[in-house]
């Protein structure tokens, strides 16, 4: 039996440039889908080229025996609507939702909406694809890994596994794209986990950190010792998956999100790229203290456009409270030798972490400003589920609330998600902790329209136009503010072409 899938995203109303980038998560999902022999459509609700109405019109018509929505913190309330009248126009498909705000408050969403039938937490890739077992009879609720089910009002949690050869994955299928609709860029996963423990970070708990849902139940969370999942693919893997793009779709352009980066895999890309691939041009995460002279001169060779820094604080004290290990100089240095290989670069602050004080931020505000950055990102601190401040809050000075979960859950779009009252640090409400701070946001770098924190795509996409990162932001910034789709898709249409013409000009074809 084939099965039909209808995926869908929506975050928030048409306001970031960085929404017109494909989303690899996606194409990820519709690769596995179509690797079992599946059918699989895809609606962008974020992009100009598709309305609510047409997603609601081609499930009611097509009636696809499984709809699923990725969750975002912006756009979740506004998405569970829409769920619900997935439910209503095709009764018999069954809703799931998946994404990182599925694998962070998993369990949790059960208490503020009945719209989904399973929720995925964690790689979604074989659940999605067990999901469609459960659906043709060959498969029990209780087999499909990586889910979570409602039975008879009972929130029921199967067993959370990880993916440990990601070479068996299918590569990415961005066929499901209108891909004349978003700027040629493609993301590059090539890890998946982080080794380190940063006490904000939830991305550890996103990609895996050991420890079964028996635990969990029966034992406090601060007291179930955790092992972070790190996996790698092999580079002939991440070559094929360049060499697909560039042949298949033309894109030569690339962002490789893995937080943490790699640096044997970051070198083998770099050989190939200095040896017989000089069209392909990227951009990712840099590491204060993972790169040596030598190896940011190999980027710079490598076509190494940007990379971006999470310096987070310009106070050494607060620097190891945030669970990193470097010193100021050490910040200097990295900067410095990015600079005198030409790659630009972008610092990350957090604002508000706790322990924060008038001393400590004013000696980030002096570092972000003698640094000599390209873009400076300040951002207030979020107390995330998933965290090792969430998971042992008592150990940073922080009482949460019994319901935090369901309200850090259900921002509306119209709010920050900062100024939401669910816990208490250091004897104050979080929002009057925060009205200690709030002056900073006046500060050049408080961005929370996210033009400013994707720079280094704003590079990429500069690199493709002729123009310099923030000529693009302020072009591209004035065509969203006024939702003129036709400007904004002249403009993807012209980085389109200045990509196809950099392989004709490096003497490279398709």
């Amino acid at each position: 039996m084939s099965l039909s899938y209808t995926l869908a995203t929506y975050s928030s109303k048409r306001k970031f440039f960085d929404f017109f980038v494909p989303d690899n998560g996606i194409a990820a999902l519709a690769s596995a889908i179509k690797d079992r022999g599946g059918d699989c459509a895809y609606f962008d609700l974020n992009a100009f080229h598709t309305s609510e109405e047409d997603f609601l019109s081609f499930v009611e018509q097509n009636r696809p025996n499984i709809v699923g929505f990725k969750l975002f913190q912006s756009g979740f309330l506004h998405t569970n609507e829409l769920a619900k009248q997935v439910r209503k126009v095709s009764p018999t498909s069954l809703v799931i939702a998946g994404g990182p705000h599925s694998t962070l408050y998993g369990e949790a969403i059960f208490q503020v909406t009945d719209a989904y039938d399973v929720i995925i937490v964690g790689e979604g890739e074989r659940a999605i694809v067990e999901i469609g077992e459960y659906v043709t009879g060959e498969r029990a609720q209780d087999e499909v890994r990586n889910s979570i089910w409602k039975i008879n009002n009972e929130v029921v949690a199967t067993e959370r596994v990880w993916e440990n050869d990601l070479d068996s994955l299918p590569l990415p299928d961005y066929d499901v794209f209108r891909l004349n609709e978003y700027f040629p860029i493609f993301l590059l996963n090539m890890v998946r986990g982080c080794p380190n423990q940063c006490a904000f970070c939830c991305h550890p708990y996103v990609w895996g950190r050991k420890c079964s849902n028996a635990e969990l139940r029966g034992r406090s969370r601060s007291a179930i010792k955790r092992t972070n999942v790190v996996r790698r693919r092999s580079f002939d893997s991440i070559r094929s998956e360049i060499e697909l793009y560039r042949m298949k779709y033309g894109v030569r352009s690339f962002s490789i999100v893995d937080s943490t980066p790699d640096l044997p895999l970051i070198r083998k890309i770099c050989n190939l790229i200095c040896t017989s691939r000089p069209d392909i041009k990227w951009v990712g995460f840099g590491k204060i203290d993972l790169f040596d002279d030598q190896t940011y001169e190999m980027l710079g060779r490598a076509n190494c456009k940007c990379l971006w820094y999470g310096i987070e604080s310009g106070n050494e004290e607060m620097i190891v409270r945030i669970g990193k290990r470097y010193s100021r100089q050490d910040i200097f240095e990295a900067i410095a030798r990015a600079h005198r290989n030409g790659i630009r670069t972008i610092g990350g602050f957090i604002v508000g972490f706790p322990g924060e004080t008038e001393r400590s931020l004013a000696e980030t505000g002096d570092l972000a400003c003698n640094l000599g950055l390209d873009a400076v990102v300040i951002s207030p601190y979020l107390l995330q589920p998933g965290s090792p401040i969430a998971l042992s809050p008592e150990k940073h000075g922080i009482r949460l609330d019994a319901d935090w979960m369901v309200r850090s859950m259900c921002v509306p779009e119209n709010e920050e998600p900062h100024e939401v009252d669910f816990y208490e640090i250091d004897g104050l409400r979080n929002v009057q902790w925060w009205e200690r701070f709030r002056a900073v946001s006046d500060y050049p770098g408080w961005d929370f329209d996210r033009q400013i924190e994707a720079y280094e795509l704003a590079t990429l996409i500069g690199e493709q136009l002729g123009l310099e990162p923030d000529e693009f932001m302020k072009e591209v910034d004035v065509i969203l503010k006024k939702q003129d789709a036709d400007s904004l898709h002249a403009l993807i249409g012209k980085a389109w072409l200045q990509e196809k013409a950099n392989s004709v000009c490096c003497g490279l074809s398709r």
